[in-house]
């Protein structure tokens, strides 16, 4: 007897550290899964529009969106800002083939938007409701912050264009240059009047991805006294580690990675049926070239839930004080690791004296082990946007150089402030014509405690008041 109940006692034992065990791995797998998620709801009278860099992520983040707005008899447009067309170890997978001619590229793009067309057909939308730009695959950062208001277009670097090449695009044969881009975003939602738009996030690793949160947002400024300003949702495909368990686990959450949990972002989510997850599954199964070279990722997406996030936008003012009050860009869990980065701290914004301050501060390193770049993209509503200047600080190991697009400039005004584990920017606002709005990106390599280089990507929308 006494045998017996010890054995019992064993067994409930280990069923309790088997349960505590089963809940911490669940924790540390999804972290994030018990934060707090508002909810989306579709409605009759939405008119949704889906902006995706590339054929497949409007299906892998906003499959649900698409059947949830189309069971509900919602509008919906899909509108893709390039065709994928520079992803070489997918065509030599897809293809089975190396090629090195641009028309290859070309064909894979084109491949590519026939996928989409499958794809969203199973999610239920109509063949017109999906319109594709046509844009540089992997260039259309490059041209929000370097091709503006020029003759000589960006050129893609495997399909040797400089314009758009589809005749099946929005646009045919629109040059490479920021002002198309914008102009077709800004005309793709004055004809629909969107109440609701799904966009990539800014802190995405993909360049295409956080271009198209820019472009956005520029449009948007733009139009803001000619239409009814839509709800802005982002959502994220591409971040370190994430989503923590990869392939199709239909009966699971997905959760945002644990460090984004600063109070600067506010996270929603969808709930998908079992129908909805399944039919999400078979429209992801369409984009056969994108999958076979990334088997598990795309699958990894067609959850029980989707999720998606909003970035609340930075307002500073200017007093004249002689002290500087820092804005801290709250997006991080505190002592979280960033992108894989032991070293990273935050970012905080200052306007102080008619001065636009970034201040980039790590934990335990010396912030001249900082390379990389900061940009400021200066906004103001009475001027024509792609006359505004559109600075780049090039930080490197022992100098750093300023640039407005392309162009060097000398004795810009711009200073470098290296404070043990700070670096502080200053970039006078004469420097950028006195903006009202700034998109500031800092997008940079700084090593982690073991020397590694890490990469870092955030873009903000900063507000001023001077």
């Amino acid at each position: 007897m006494k045998r017996y109940k010890k054995n019992f006692i064993v067994i409930i034992l280990s069923v309790i550290i088997f349960v505590a065990f089963s809940v911490l791995i669940s924790y540390l797998i999804e972290p994030s899964l018990y934060k707090f998620y508002k909810d989306i709801e579709i409605v009759k009278e939405d008119r949704v529009l889906i902006l995706a860099p590339h054929p497949d992520d409007e299906s892998i983040c906003c499959g649900g969106i698409i059947q949830k707005a189309i069971r509900e008899e919602a509008k919906l447009k899909v509108a893709f800002l390039t065709n994928g067309d520079y992803n070489q170890l997918a065509y030599l997978l897809y293809f089975k083939k190396p090629e090195i001619y641009k028309k290859s590229y070309i064909s894979l793009g084109q491949t590519r938007m026939g996928e989409s067309l499958k794809s969203n057909q199973i999610l239920g939308a109509d063949k017109d409701d999906v319109i594709f730009l046509g844009y540089p695959d992997n260039g259309t950062l490059s041209i929000m912050t370097s091709y503006w208001d020029t003759k000589v277009p960006f050129t893609s670097i495997l399909t040797r264009e400089g314009k758009v090449p589809y005749k099946e695009s929005y646009t045919p044969g629109a040059p490479y240059v920021s002002e198309s881009i914008l102009s077709n975003i800004e005309e793709i939602i004055k004809d629909f009047n969107p109440t609701k738009i799904f966009v990539s996030s800014p802190v995405d690793l993909n360049n295409d991805h956080r271009a198209l949160y820019l472009f956005l947002q520029v449009a948007l400024w733009d139009l803001k006294d000619k239409i009814e300003m839509p709800e802005v949702f982002t959502y994220l495909v591409h971040a370190r580690g994430w989503p923590k368990i990869s392939g199709y686990n239909p009966s699971k959450e997905i959760s945002h990675p644990d460090f984004l949990d600063g109070d600067d972002i506010e996270w929603y989510k969808v709930d998908l049926t079992e129908e909805e997850i399944l039919i999400k599954y078979k429209a992801i199964s369409a984009y056969k070239s994108q999958i076979v070279y990334k088997p598990g990722f795309l699958g990894s997406f067609a959850r029980e839930n989707e999720i998606f996030s909003k970035f609340t936008e930075i307002n500073l003012g200017d007093f004249g004080s002689e002290d500087i009050e820092w804005h801290k860009s709250d997006i991080f869990r505190d002592g979280a690791v960033f992108l894989e980065s032991d070293n990273f701290k935050d970012i905080y914004y200052a306007l102080n004296n008619k001065n636009i301050l970034v201040k980039i501060s790590l934990k335990d390193l010396d912030a001249k082990n900082i390379t990389g770049w900061v940009y400021f993209l200066g906004y103001k509503k009475d001027k024509d946007f792609s006359s505004m200047p559109k600075i780049n600080v090039n930080i490197g190991r022992t100098s750093f150089k300023v640039f407005d697009k392309i162009k060097l400039l000398v004795n810009s005004g711009v200073e470098l402030t290296y404070k043990g584990n700070d670096l502080i920017i200053k970039v006078p606002l004469s420097v950028l014509h006195y903006p009202t709005n700034i998109l500031s990106g800092f997008e940079t390599k700084e090593p982690d405690k073991n020397g590694y280089l890490s990469n870092g990507y955030v873009w903000r929308v900063i507000n001023l008041e001077y």
